[in-house]
């Protein structure tokens, strides 16, 4: 993809760069075969993982807490299927999915593999390394779904296999009484080859307790950016549903550049308003929150898809507030000390929003703390160390911040770790800082959906 940077507006979103490679299907169902419903069954992905608290290797365990394990595990059917390719055994193992997304779950198997591509790396932490050169692609009746790789995760068993999870956002509603799932790979740790799984799903027990916003284009007004011009902010919603699960939201959006004198872009962005910048409520006044908010190609058109947690089962409508940005005249950083993010503290990144900072602790060379948003909770938020001339540092760089979102909670699982200071140089890290502000909610302007029950099915 081009760089597609919003001018003065973003939330900084965190843009998947990933190549989704198609292959071909090696057919796991025939013709005349029970379609699979969702039912309520164990995930081994949940099961069998121990907690971070449990294991010395941050590898051994899931990053995230996968609070929402409840509501994936009472929507989801076991396939059990493997291919053989590369050296690489992949299984799936089940399958969750409504008309909102999908999470697939692997055992991925190939000990040689493992171990040269643990053997390869110097210092990155193992759990990235394990996670690395690793793309998946996922097509329902033959249309593209979208990677989302914020909400996957996986660890390393005892027997050295991988258990792994990858999340799948859900572009329009699935129709139809038989569903074909196509989830495939051609890249697995670095190795190439072909893995690819076709599923028959029950269309019926997928759409089941759905619920669906009418889809259309809302007037909003035009923001003005120093350097670019009016920006037209209006809401073109393409499609907005509810399942068992979680939510989904699609906007479409029109890619622009500004050219500059010599004909190299200056500045880039995109029209019309996208998830991300709307603060979501339902008509019981329940707060939801807006996760994995990324650009999307479909039909070669720009579009913005986007997570959403639950609204209440009474609820009737939502509500999106539009979120101005009002300047970075109005941003500001906060700082704080390690030992109150150690206690806990409440970080207001807007009126009555921000996120609680839970669970902040150091291991050795390694900080880890989860991000409870509230409110309106922007999509990511950053933390960051104020380090500099503290710490040992390899090839210019001091070492790797990331996080995985539950999409069904909105709560991040977030990880810093160095790459080559010692425990005791981590430790001296005392204060950290965390850029907030820059947006109040138009309420004059605020759409209110009405949402729609799927009729049931037999």
């Amino acid at each position: 993809h081009k760089d597609r940077r919003r001018v003065g507006r973003s939330l900084r979103i965190g843009l998947v760069a990933a190549a989704l490679l198609c292959v071909s299907s090696i057919s796991v169902y025939a013709v005349g075969v029970k379609l699979l419903p969702m039912l309520a069954e164990n995930i081994g992905f949940f099961e069998n993982a121990p907690s971070r608290q449990q294991v010395d290797n941050p590898a051994q365990a899931p990053r995230g807490e996968h609070g929402s394990q409840q509501m994936v595990e009472v929507f989801n059917t076991a396939v059990g299927t493997s291919v053989e390719n590369s050296g690489i055994t992949l299984t799936l193992d089940n399958v969750s999915m409504d008309i909102a997304g999908v999470d697939a779950f692997f055992t991925v198997q190939g000990q040689q593999v493992i171990e040269k591509l643990i053997a390869e790396n110097d210092y990155m932490p193992l759990w990235d390394v394990l996670g690395s050169g690793t793309f998946f692609d996922a097509k329902l009746n033959g249309l593209d779904m979208q990677y989302a790789a914020q909400s996957n995760d996986w660890y390393q068993t005892e027997d050295g296999a991988l258990k792994v999870m990858v999340h799948f956002l859900m572009p329009q509603l699935p129709e139809g009484e038989q569903l074909n799932l196509q989830i495939s790979s051609s890249l697995l740790m670095k190795q190439e080859g072909n893995w690819s799984f076709d599923v028959a799903l029950d269309g019926a027990s997928v759409r089941s307790g759905g619920k669906v916003g009418e889809a259309g284009t809302h007037a909003l007004p035009k923001e003005v950016d120093e350097a670019v011009g009016e920006i037209n902010m209006d809401l073109d919603l393409a499609y907005l549903a509810f399942g068992p699960r979680g939510g989904v939201m699609m906007t479409n959006n029109n890619y622009w550049e500004q050219q500059a004198e010599n004909g190299v872009p200056l500045y880039s962005g995109y029209d019309h308003s996208t998830p991300d910048r709307f603060m979501i409520t339902d008509s019981t006044g329940k707060v939801l929150f807006v996760t994995n908010s990324m650009a999307y190609s479909y039909d070669e058109d720009d579009r913005f898809i986007a997570d959403l947690t639950l609204p209440d089962p009474a609820a009737t409508s939502v509500t999106l507030t539009p979120m101005k940005w009002m300047g970075y005249e109005h941003t500001e950083n906060l700082t704080f000390t390690t030992q109150q993010l150690k206690e806990g503290v409440k970080i207001p990144c807007g009126p009555e929003s921000g996120y609680y900072i839970k669970d902040f602790v150091q291991e050795g060379s390694s900080f880890r703390w989860e991000l409870e948003p509230y409110g309106y909770g922007p999509n990511t938020l950053e933390l960051i160390p104020n380090d500099a001339e503290m710490i040992t540092m390899t090839n210019g760089h001091s070492g790797l911040i990331s996080s995985v979102v539950d999409p069904r909670t909105g709560t991040y699982s977030c990880r810093l770790d160095y790459y080559v200071a010692t425990p005791e140089e981590v430790a001296s890290i005392q204060e950290w800082s965390v850029p907030v502000g820059g947006y109040q909610p138009d309420h004059a302007h605020a759409i209110t959906i009405p949402l729609s029950d799927l009729p049931a099915e037999r």
